[in-house]
Order: structure tokens, then C-alpha cells, then sequence
């Protein structure tokens, strides 16, 4: 297939042309015998093998003209290069293109001119074989056939010479990183030494090899260290050695090696370096002197032989130890107890994940729906006049989408799945932000009251989350008290010691800060507190509630990092406790700007949109035309690849759903970001798990998106900087949706 005639495409194919090392270089006579096989097969007087760079036709060989390059303005071979097939011009006095070309009516005077492309092994058009003649004439099937093959063989002399070349560059590069290699164990501060296998020889021997044992390279290298240690320990070295070269796996061993620096300990891992086919080449050792360490552990060995000495006179500390057991017997009768709690809760945790996953997959299928929902219900409202009478009936609709959309939030939330947007703020703001509407929520016969301890620790949390949290148990307390009450929301800090009397366990112990929430209501007994947090648990009446409310309220707590339990009676009300671990970062809370109106956020840049599911590739394709955006739709990874190729269009952003069969987003974005680098990209996804797999560094829009959500994303990612794309492997990836 052609490569697009661009500047990107011409300057890879100058470096793929460069590569081959060829250009300037003297005549060969493999190259030669090619070019007067050539003329003689077409009985032509000139034939060429001809490569085109930037400014010239270069002539690796010629037969009939004495020049060596020409002009690319003038060449025929610049015109053959734009196409993989072979370029024939049978007078080129009556081709419109070379009639006033001045090797037309000048040196060498062509009228026939044919030319077979040399294509480089990756696709790039690099020159041609051509024969020419001055005179016109035709080239007969069988010649076209012959001088095809030639070109063959003329790319093939070019690709060992390119191989050549490579080869050379390769080992100078090995002979540089040998030589690393050699400089950094010479310099390690530990004992390396390399052995040969067949005959044990010493075949490197390091500076610190030289400290420790007191014996010179110049001294061992090429010998097996009988001359320079006692026979017996080498006698001991050797057969620990060639243990390790017959079962080819690392081994650690203690050795004692006596020499001219004295008589050391070292600590000694040797490992075989195998061949391709498994053999042994050579040993590898790296040896640390332990000798120091090895005498402190003998003193403290004594020291501790005179304390249990000590110990065993001295009755009265059995007496304290026994206490000290009994008291440990005790601790263990506790942590069975608290075992088998945790045993109970786990049980109820796998049923919770199990109904999360189910949750999660449903609603990534929902916020694909929701999306094309409200987005229509958008293009209908903004296209309706405000007196017509069917605009309430849409409205109702949209309406119904967004608590839908609200829904499919709070199944995320209690499965663990929502994406959080996490900031360090005061919980006092969280409750400032929504005081107003607390009250207007909880009714006017019910009183609400807010203790706030000064100095309040931050936490690092989401906002708009943690309001949901605390609108959640406002309503929960006010469903509780039917005739009126008091509704108390306290918060304060927490220290380590305190959280651990909360029963936490010590491992996600931390200082944190406490929001207490408690009404005056009917309360609940035992059984209902027990299932209070179940997803789809209610005490209303049917119709009346989701029973998602305090599940999800469970389910942002813990995904924040924290811990939230009940205190409850039948008559005397509840309190609600939530445990958020306090932040470790000291940054304040940063509101988001305000988005700019749909109208203002349009643009004229190319965007490659890939989306497998039909409904949302047609709603995003309607709202960016709208916007005035060009629009390159896909339906598949492997659909995009193909029209980002054939695209003679520059293309600014590739907007792509994260999960596709075959290929995943992420993936399609890093090989076009690797062919186009200045390429913007924005991910899509309903599923949460996508975000968080395609990691922080790749912009990405959530599903759910309307019209204004997305064209605000598009316009952040094109006016940004490009962004490197994250790597991407959940067990979703492939294969469809889950």
C-alpha cells in the first residue's frame, strides 16, 4: 500500500534510506553485474540503480552515462518512488511531466524510461532499478518480468549490506557494555570472581578479590589457586564449586579462605552461567568478608550465655515470667474470640463482593445507556421551543436518566468500584457545603445541632463522596424520627491509642478524625443492626426507599480508607461513628473551575473517535460534529489503525472507549501515539476498573458524559500538553465486556 506522501512520512523513509549506509559509498561489482544484466535483458544502452535522497538521485551503479548524481527536480526515479509499482514512460517527449525536463532535451536525451522501486524491508521506497533509452520503445512483458527480479536482488545486496552494518554497530556496542560490565565488578566493593568451567580456572578476579585475599590478578588469573592458597581449602573450594556447576542453580555456602591478608570468612553465593543449550560456560561467585561480623556474633553468644546463666538463678523473674504467661494465655483465648469474629466477617464480605461485581457490571452497561439517553434528550430539548407541549414529557425523561445515572453511582459506591477524586480538606467544610441543605432535608420539627473540636486534623478524602455520606445518614436519622428530635453531628480528632479502643485492628491503626452522627429515634434492635449496611436492606415500606442508602454510605467510607459502625437501642435513637484516617499531606481544598458553556467549547481539530458499542459512537460523532470538530469514526481498534492510516488529514486527538475486543484502548493509543507523538488522546469508559487500570497519567471521561462533559474534556485534552498513555492489563482487557 503507498505510503502518504507527507513530511513525516519522507523523513522516515530518508532515515530508513540512511541506515542502509550506502549512499557515497565506492562502485561494487555485485551492484555492477545487476545493472549490466539489467541493460542487456531491456538492450538499452543506460541502465542505473539509482537511490533518492532529499536534494539528489544518487548512482550506486550506472552502465552508459559518466555522471554520478543528478538534481531530484529532474530525476524520473523521484516520480517512481511515490509508488510500489514498476514506472514505465514510453516517450517521454509526449508525457506531460518530463517534456521539458532537461535530461529530456539535453544529456542524455531520455525518451524511454522504465524504473522497478526498491523497497527496504519495513515499506520505505528507497530508489530504483531503471534502464533508459534514447529512443522511444516498449518493454515487453518477459523484460518487465526479468528486471522485476533484478530489483529483487539489487534490495537484497542492499539488505545484507544493511545487516553489515548493523552488525558492526552491535559489536561495538557489546565491546562498550563489556567493558561497563567489567568496570563495575572490578569496582564493587565485594569479592567477584569468575571461573572457568571445565577447568576451574580463575578467568576475572576484582579489586576487593585482590584486598581480601591478598593475591594480585596477575597472580591467579588463568590458574585454579592451588599456588596461591592451601591445598586443602582449595581442595574444599573445588568441590563445592563443581557441586554448584552439576545442578546449575544458585548456592550460598560459608568458606574460610587463609592467604597473605590473613585468614578470612567470607559469605559466598556461586552460580553456573549455562550456554544456549544448557551447559556450563562458566562459575560465578561474589564473596562478602564476614570475618568482623562472624567475632561479634561469638561475643554476643557469650554475653548471652552469661545472662541465661544469670536468669536461671534468680527465681523471682520465673515467678514474673509465669505471670507474664498466663497473661499471653489469655491474650490468645482473646484473639481466638476475636477470630472467629473476623471469621463471620469475612463470610459476610465475600457476599458483599460477589453482589459488588455483579453491581458493577451492571452498571458499566447502564452508563453506556444512560449516555446515549441523556444525550439525545439533550439534542431534542435544545432543538424544542419552550412553549412546546411535548418538552415537559422529554424533560421527564431526562430526568428519569439522571436519577438513573444517580443509581448507577450509588451500586459503584457500595460495590467499592466508584472513582474517588481524593483531597485533602477539613471534614468542617464537607459539612459546611451542605448545612443549608441538611435542614431544608431533614424538615423544620427536627432540630439540628454541630460540635466541631478547634484545630481539626485534615483528611485526605473525596468531597463530593463525603457529602453523599453525610446527606446519606442525615436522612437515615430522619426517617428515624417521625415525630421531630434532634439530629447531632460531631467531629474531632482522634489519637492512635483511642482508634485501637475503637477495636480496630492495629495493623490500620492511625491518628484520624471521628464524625459522630446521632439522632433521637426510634432506634433499632439488634437483628436490624446486623443488616443495616446489607445492600438492598430495608425497614420501609415497599416503594419507598432502594435500601442502597447506608450501603453505599458503607461502601465510599471504606474505599476512602476508613471504618464506620452503630450504636443503637430500640426507643433511645442511634449514632453513627465514622473513623477517617487523618491526611499525611498538608494541602488545601481546591475548587474545580467553572465549566465553560457547550457553545464555547467547539473547535475545528481532526478527532479519530473509536467506540464499539453503535448507539454511543453515533451520539459522540453528533455531539463533536456539532461542535464543528472533524470526525474519523471507528468502530474497532483495528478499524481505527486502518483509517488513521489512510487518514490524508492531520489528526489532533484520538478519543477511544477503554475495553474493545482484540485490542483495548490503551494499546490502540500507545502504537498511534508511537507513530504520531504530538497525538492528544482522552479514554472513555462506564466501568471504574477501567480508570483505575489505565493509571493517573492518562486524561480519561466517565460515563455517564453529556454533551457539555464531553466537549469540556475534548477542548482540556487539545489544549494541553500531549500525555503519555499509562499501561493498561486488567483481566477485562480482552475479549469483550465482562
Amino acid at each position: 500500500m503507498p505510503i502518504p506522501n507527507d513530511s513525516l512520512s519522507e523523513r522516515r523513509r530518508l532515515d530508513v534510506l540512511r541506515s542502509f549506509e550506502i549512499l557515497d559509498t565506492p562502485a561494487d561489482e555485485a551492484f555492477d553485474r545487476i545493472t549490466r544484466v539489467a541493460a542487456h535483458v531491456a538492450q538499452v544502452p543506460i541502465a542505473l540503480v539509482s537511490l533518492v535522497d532529499e536534494s539528489r538521485q544518487w548512482f550506486k551503479s550506472k552502465i552508459g552515462i559518466d555522471v554520478a548524481e543528478t538534481p531530484r527536480e529532474h530525476a524520473f526515479c523521484a516520480h517512481t518512488i511515490r509508488s510500489s509499482d514498476p514506472m514505465v514512460v514510453r516517450d517521454a517527449k509526449q508525457d506531460d511531466r518530463f517534456r521539458d525536463n532537461p535530461l529530456v532535451v539535453g544529456e542524455p536525451g531520455i525518451r524511454f524510461y522504465a524504473g522497478m522501486p526498491l523497497v527496504s524491508p519495513d515499506g520505505a521506497r528507497l530508489g530504483t532499478l531503471c534502464v533508459i533509452d534514447r529512443v522511444p520503445r516498449e518493454l515487453t512483458v518477459e523484460q518487465r518480468g526479468v528486471l522485476t527480479v533484478l530489483a529483487r536482488h539489487v534490495e537484497a545486496e542492499m539488505n545484507l549490506r544493511r545487516a553489515t552494518a548493523i552488525q558492526r554497530a552491535e559489536h561495538a556496542e557489546l565491546l562498550r557494555v563489556n567493558s561497563l560490565l567489567e568496570s563495575i565488578a572490578d569496582n564493587a566493593p565485594v569479592m567477584f570472581f569468575v571461573k572457568r568451567a571445565d577447568t576451574l580456572e580463575v578467568a576475572f578476579w576484582n579489586r576487593a578479590a585482590e584486598e581480601i585475599s591478598g593475591v594480585s590478578k596477575d597472580e591467579i588469573l588463568g590458574k585454579t589457586g592451588y599456588e596461591s592458597f592451601p591445598a586443602e581449602e582449595m581442595d574444599s573450594f573445588q568441590q563445592r564449586d563443581r557441586r554448584v556447576l552439576n545442578e546449575g542453580k544458585l548456592v550460598e555456602v560459608e568458606e574460610t579462605l587463609t592467604g597473605p591478608s590473613g585468614t578470612r570468612v567470607l559469605h559466598t553465593k556461586k552460580v553456573p552461567v549455562l550456554d544456549e543449550d544448557g551447559a556450563a560456560r562458566f562459575m560465578v561467585g561474589i564473596s562478602q568478608d564476614i570475618t568482623e561480623k562472624k567475632q561479634a556474633e561469638k561475643e554476643l553468644r557469650q554475653v548471652q550465655e552469661e545472662l541465661e546463666s544469670r536468669v536461671e538463678q534468680r527465681t523471682a523473674e520465673l515467678r514474673q515470667v509465669n505471670e507474664q504467661l498466663t497473661a499471653e494465655i489469655e491474650e490468645r483465648k482473646q484473639a481466638e474470640a476475636a477470630l472467629r469474629q473476623r471469621e463471620a466477617q469475612l463470610r459476610q464480605a465475600q457476599k458483599m463482593e460477589a453482589i459488588g461485581r455483579l453491581a458493577g457490571g451492571i452498571a458499566h452497561d447502564f452508563n453506556n445507556l444512560l449516555s446515549v439517553i441523556l444525550g439525545y434528550g439533550d439534542f431534542v430539548l435544545g432543538d424544542m421551543d419552550s412553549t412546546d407541549p411535548v418538552r415537559s414529557d422529554v424533560e421527564q425523561i431526562r430526568k428519569a436518566g439522571q436519577r438513573a445515572a444517580t443509581l448507577t453511582r450509588q451500586l459503584l459506591a457500595f460495590s467499592r468500584q466508584q472513582v474517588l477524586e481524593p483531597q485533602v480538606i477539613s471534614l468542617v467544610e464537607v459539612i459546611g457545603e451542605v448545612e443549608t441543605m441538611l435542614q431544608r432535608l431533614i424538615g423544620e420539627d427536627i432540630e439540628l445541632r454541630a460540635s466541631f473540636a478547634d484545630n481539626l486534623a485534615p483528611v485526605e478524602v473525596d468531597p463530593g463522596q463525603m457529602e453523599q455520606v453525610v446527606m446519606n445518614l442525615a436522612v437515615n436519622a430522619r426517617d428515624a424520627m417521625p415525630n421531630g428530635g434532634t439530629l447531632t453531628l460531631s467531629l474531632c480528632n482522634v489519637t492512635s491509642s483511642e482508634v485501637s479502643a475503637f477495636g480496630v485492628p492495629k495493623a490500620t491503626v492511625t491518628p484520624s478524625v471521628l464524625l459522630t452522627v446521632t439522632d433521637t429515634g426510634v432506634g433499632m434492635d439488634e437483628e436490624t443492626r446486623c443488616k443495616i449496611f446489607e445492600p438492598f436492606f430495608t425497614t420501609k415500606e415497599t416503594g419507598q426507599g432502594t435500601g442502597l442508602g447506608l450501603a453505599t454510605v458503607l461502601g465510599i467510607v471504606e474505599q476512602s480508607g476508613g471504618r464506620i459502625w452503630v450504636e443503637s437501642e430500640v426507643g433511645r435513637g442511634s449514632s453513627f461513628r465514622v473513623l477517617i484516617p487523618q491526611a499525611t499531606r498538608n494541602v488545601r481544598r481546591l475548587r474545580p473551575a467553572p465549566v465553560a458553556k457547550s457553545e464555547n467549547l467547539g473547535g475545528h481539530e481532526t478527532i479519530l473517535l473509536v467506540e464499539d458499542e453503535p448507539q454511543v459512537r453515533q451520539l459522540v460523532e453528533r455531539i463533536l460534529t456539532r461542535a464543528g470538530y472533524e470526525v474519523i469514526v471507528a468502530s474497532s481498534p483495528g478499524d481505527a489503525l486502518l483509517r488513521a492510516e489512510q487518514s490524508k488529514d492531520q489528526i489532533h486527538l484520538v478519543l477511544s472507549d477503554v475495553v474493545m475486543p482484540v485490542m483495548n484502548g490503551p494499546e490502540l493509543c500507545q502504537r498511534l501515539v508511537g507513530l504520531w507523538p504530538e497525538l492528544r488522546v482522552l479514554l472513555m469508559s462506564g466501568h471504574p476498573e477501567d480508570l483505575v487500570q489505565t493509571g493517573d497519567a492518562t486524561p480519561f471521561l466517565k460515563k455517564p458524559m453529556t454533551e457539555q462533559t464531553l466537549l469540556g474534556a475534548v477542548r482540556d485534552v487539545l489544549d494541553g500538553d500531549p500525555v503519555r498513555v499509562a499501561n493498561f492489563h486488567p483481566a477485562t482487557a480482552r475479549g469483550g465486556r465482562p
